[in-house]
């Protein structure tokens, strides 16, 4: 399937920006090590972690620390608990995402995720991750992703997004089928990083999901 070929083509691009630019500002990165060295690739061993019924790891709230004796920071979302609540079905996921691929097996980051059906037909793909690493996880898909793109790339938003009461978002999304047949959508809000593939004609339900879990 295309979907399970695409992530080994863009790994390749991430060792190549080794040899190029991107080297020089992702080098002092935790994750430097990606960019660099034989050509191998560096799986997540934790890239099959299935999604759990219960409670995700808690995520720490946004970059503002709180005010002296104020509000503690926040656990991340329930994944698991809203993906019931608006009755999505689950199976396990069996495909690659880019975040098995971007984080380095010595970090010790789990990725969480699964396929999202609804009347058995697939709306997509959900996956995050926790760690304090987050934003240099998402700087590092984004510089590779900007030089991958091909040129049927459409309907590319990167924003910082920030809406009152609400934390704040780093958000990429765009549509490329050199790439996937499927939207694809990174979301970074405290620290937890979402990737979300979207299936065509399911938008509206799956950004409808985004918004929930990254409230």
């Amino acid at each position: 399937m295309k979907n399970s070929v695409f992530v080994s083509g863009f790994t390749l691009v991430l060792i190549a920006l080794g040899a190029a630019d991107a080297a020089l500002t992702v080098k002092e990165h935790p994750f430097a090590a990606l960019f660099q060295g034989n050509g191998e690739t560096a799986e997540s061993p934790s890239q099959s972690d299935p999604l759990p019924e219960g409670a995700t790891p808690p995520a720490a709230d946004d970059t503002e620390p709180p005010a002296a004796g104020g509000t503690p920071k926040q656990e991340g979302a329930n994944v698991g608990k809203i993906l019931a609540e608006q009755k999505f079905e689950i199976e396990p996921l069996a495909e690659s995402i880019f975040l098995a691929r971007i984080i380095p097996p010595e970090d010790g980051v789990k990725v969480t995720g699964a396929i999202l059906l609804e009347n058995r037909d697939r709306a997509g793909v959900l996956a995050w991750t926790d760690s304090p690493h987050v934003k240099l996880y998402f700087m590092a898909l984004k510089e590779a992703l900007h030089q991958s793109f091909s040129p049927a790339v459409q309907d590319l938003v990167d924003e910082t997004q920030r809406q009152e009461g609400k934390p704040v978002r780093n958000f990429l999304s765009f549509l490329d089928t050199g790439i996937s047949e499927e939207r694809v959508v990174f979301v970074r809000v405290r620290e937890r990083l979402y990737e979300m593939h979207i299936a065509p004609g399911k938008d509206e339900r799956m950004f409808g999901l985004l918004d929930r879990v990254t409230e």
